[in-house]
């Protein structure tokens, strides 16, 4: 591991007299047997970030974006490093930005104690290729279990209740007993958390962890609204499927518009759904179904919508019934040669749509050509 992480940049740190280490989740996977996707570092004995700068900036491109919490980032040929010197932190608000943030003679164990877990808590000393684990980390990744590093930190941080929840269903670890308790005592903080920031988190539960077990601990914890209309965790095919049955508008109404387009789709099929209670859908509802499918694709590869949909799905598929009155193959011209006008033929075209979609007619040019004569002739 040590001459993996040996880089140029690095050894020119240690030559002027800085001690350089592996932090944070970049460890954490290496001990997993994970490859880390981003490497953190941080770097002890040095008065700023500005000192730090000056020593590696021939090297690539730095950028110190955030100079108050003491970091900066390094690229070299396209790798981004995050590289942070040690800090403190002293909560003075209920946001989860109200920190005061502490970089002078701050110790790399102090600094580990502001972490939120001991499993993320753990360093690796490069050059004496060794770890420090001031906290018992190692001994959780080993026994699977998550284990907060300091209660005061966590009580602070409601961010890092659904953390351990999104580890908890990524690594398939236990979260500790007094972790959980810690969870239940303060999830009423989260309410102090952004929409963005707990989206950030509940989507490495979707994309990255066992779904399952992320909704019974956010269910067990009783995060979120309770699990609705009785859906099962297989049913859950898409992102928008994963959001609607957590069931929190407050989530919702903050995700991208193509996955909230999908949730109020399916929020009013199962509006349609209540008012026909399972029955075959007359023609206006299946009409207004349609028109949904068809403004909306994406809501077919849902998993969470009533069984009654699938096979009105499959007559859609079928691409028989038109969607509005330009896709009908009888248009204004031919009505009016036949002799109706103004708002009769709106109302011969809503009359073909009708009964195409009660399957009384096809869309088909003659046959929708010889209903509105006979409809004329009465």
């Amino acid at each position: 591991m040590k001459d993996k992480y040996l880089f140029d940049w690095v050894k020119k740190l240690i030559t002027n007299n800085l001690e350089v280490y592996l932090v944070g989740g970049t460890v954490r996977d290496y001990l997993l047997n994970i490859e880390p996707k981003d490497l953190d570092f941080l770097v002890v004995g040095s008065k700023d970030l500005l000192e730090i700068s000056n020593i590696i900036n021939k090297f690539g491109k730095v950028d110190i974006v955030g100079q108050s919490f003491g970091v900066l980032k390094l690229t070299i040929n396209g790798e981004t490093y995050d590289i942070a010197i040690p800090r403190k932190e002293t909560k003075v608000g209920d946001g989860h930005t109200d920190f005061i943030v502490e970089t002078e003679n701050v110790s790399l164990q102090e600094d580990m104690y502001r972490r939120d877990f001991t499993m993320n808590s753990i360093v690796y000393d490069i050059v004496n290729d060794c770890y420090l684990d001031f906290y018992k980390g190692m001994d959780d990744i080993y026994n699977k279990i998550i284990n907060v590093t300091n209660p005061k930190a966590f009580i602070e941080d409601p961010l890092r209740i659904l953390r351990a929840t999104q580890f908890s269903s990524r690594f398939g670890f236990n979260i500790h007993y007094d972790t959980r308790e810690l969870i239940l005592n303060n999830k009423h903080n989260l309410k102090y958390i952004s929409i963005e920031r707990i989206i950030i988190e509940l989507d490495k539960i979707y994309y990255k962890g066992d779904i399952n077990l992320g909704f019974e601990l956010l269910n067990e914890f009783n995060i979120f609204n309770e699990n609705i209309h009785n859906l099962l965790i297989e049913d859950i095919q898409t992102r928008a499927d994963f959001y609607f049955v957590l069931n929190d508008d407050s989530i919702n109404d903050k995700l991208d518009n193509e996955t909230k387009t999908i949730i109020n789709d399916i929020k009013k099929l199962y509006n349609l759904n209540n008012v026909l209670n399972g029955i075959d859908f007359p023609s206006n509802i299946r009409m207004e179904l349609f028109t949904i499918l068809y403004k909306n694709t994406g809501i077919m590869k849902s998993g969470v919508l009533p069984k009654i949909f699938n096979k009105y799905i499959k007559e859609f598929e079928t691409n028989l019934y038109p969607f509005s009155y330009k896709q009908l193959n009888i248009n204004g011209d031919t009505l009016m040669l036949l002799g109706f006008k103004g708002i009769d033929i709106k109302s011969m075209l809503n009359q073909c749509l009708i009964k195409i979609f009660s399957n009384d007619l096809i869309n088909d040019k003659d046959v929708l050509y010889n209903f509105c004569k006979e409809l004329r002739d009465k």
